[in-house]
């Protein structure tokens, strides 16, 4: 058992995520909150920051580094493009995604059934690797 330091209740252990790397010695206060915290507190994180007001205001403080990771994320892209893809029916994937969101009201994206960054496998940018979800959805897909 362990007592969560944010709320302190006291939960079994495995309730708790696992710590990789801990500092010797350290002085500090280590904090240890449950998962149902942590979780808690990257969503309450991620409303404040990842807000599409926050992000433009960052691309504009930051135009550089933004420059930069759009360059970075257009060059992954063309690595993993092949020769023989239908860019015809790869942009018919992208114009869909936008109707639906028109006609629907909910963000919808295209999403790459296998990563194109995966873990342990790549995919590859062409139309048979790619679907249409919701952002939601695609969110808690999470490159799995």
């Amino acid at each position: 058992m362990r007592k969560c330091t944010k709320c302190s209740v006291w939960k079994k252990e495995s309730l708790f995520s696992i710590v990789k790397h801990s500092v010797r010695n350290c002085k500090r206060k280590r904090h240890v909150y449950c998962l149902e915290c942590k979780r808690a507190g990257a969503r309450e994180w991620a409303s404040k920051n990842y807000s599409p007001k926050a992000m433009r205001d960052w691309r504009e403080k930051n135009r550089d580094k933004a420059l930069l990771n759009w360059r970075i994320t257009r060059a992954s892209r063309r690595k993993r493009e092949v020769s023989w893809a239908d860019r015809k029916k790869i942009r018919s994937f992208y114009i869909e995604a936008a109707r639906l969101t028109k006609e629907t009201g909910i963000p919808h994206e295209v999403d790459h059934i296998i990563p194109l960054k995966g873990r342990t496998v790549s995919g590859l940018h062409h139309e048979g690797n790619l679907q249409i979800l919701t952002q939601e959805q695609n969110r808690k897909k999470a490159n799995k």
